[in-house]
């Protein structure tokens, strides 16, 4: 008796109380041109009786759901891979979107090129904000400073299975741009598709949108922790970066002492003196200046419509 036949690709959608987006995320994957594919939803330990009723007998082509309690996004996306079976792997959001190309073209890259590990696509926004997602051009070096590849992009089990996964450490968010550092740590090479194929959901109360300074902070701590050896090789030595903060920091400071320096001189002051004739005049033409530029901005915007 033959095995039935494995996927080619595997896409995994974590989803905890988002059950009202579901349908949208799963239909764009079951939209597209490329059909040898899985989708295995994980139901992260949803609270939402709505998002549990719908997930409880979920229904749709290609799709199969696994319920685990709530271990957060890293976990839960490593779930999934866990129990998937494709040779490629994307990972997509309960509340975003793919383009009908996307898995095509991507999957194209990888048959095709030995060096690539990871492609992702431009971006484009839609829900509280619209347009396109303005990514810093991929580098080594840009991405030790901040994430530039979309949480959604495919890549090989074989170089996941060298990693450790997605971190549970990332326990605020960021957990995406952790392991695309685990990943090229691994020497994967990086493509992007020169088209907007990934639909981001911008939405009020997402997670790093309600993180605070301090979480920030740690998130980004724990980026540089995880991964010791990859910025003390390609950015900076950890000491030698340490001291030039250090000499930044002193820097700003003796530039904003020169500055009270010259505020408190007489020099300033009489200066001061001399010109506040000319601010009262200023202050005298501003209204019609500023009714001028409100009749401007109005008519431009009746010239765009």
């Amino acid at each position: 008796k033959s095995k039935p036949k494995m996927p080619k690709i595997s896409v995994i959608i974590p989803c905890y109380n988002q059950g009202q987006y579901i349908d949208e995320t799963v239909d764009s994957v079951l939209a597209q041109t490329y059909q040898d594919f899985e989708i295995i939803i994980v139901n992260d330990g949803s609270t939402d009786e709505f998002t549990i009723n719908k997930l409880k007998n979920y229904n749709k082509p290609k799709t199969s759901v696994i319920h685990t309690v709530n271990q957060k996004l890293s976990a839960a996306r490593n779930n999934g891979i866990k129990a998937s079976a494709g040779e490629y792997i994307l990972p997509l959001d309960s509340d975003d979107k793919i383009h009908p190309d996307f898995l095509s073209e991507a999957c194209k890259i990888l048959d095709n090129k030995a060096n690539i590990g990871i492609v992702y696509s431009q971006g484009e926004m839609f829900g509280d904000q619209t347009g396109l997602c303005e990514l810093p051009e991929f580098s080594l070096e840009q991405i030790l400073k901040q994430n530039c590849i979309f949480c959604t992009a495919l890549f090989r089990r074989k170089d996941y299975d060298k990693t450790c996964g997605y971190n549970p450490n990332m326990i605020y968010g960021l957990e995406d741009w952790d392991f695309w550092l685990s990943m090229l740590e691994q020497g994967v090479g990086v493509y992007q598709i020169p088209r907007p194929y990934f639909y981001y959901r911008i939405r009020e109360e997402s997670m790093l949108r309600s993180s605070n300074t301090e979480q920030i902070r740690y998130l980004n701590q724990q980026i540089y922790r995880n991964h010791l050896n990859l910025y003390a090789t390609h950015f900076h030595d950890p000491i030698n970066l340490y001291y030039e903060n250090q000499s930044q920091a002193r820097y700003i400071k003796y530039l904003r002492d020169r500055i009270l320096l010259i505020q408190n001189s007489m020099m300033y002051k009489t200066g001061e003196l001399l010109i506040r004739p000319f601010r009262y005049i200023k202050h005298l033409i501003k209204p019609n200046t500023q009714h001028q530029h409100k009749d401007f901005k109005t008519i431009s915007k009746y010239n765009q419509q």
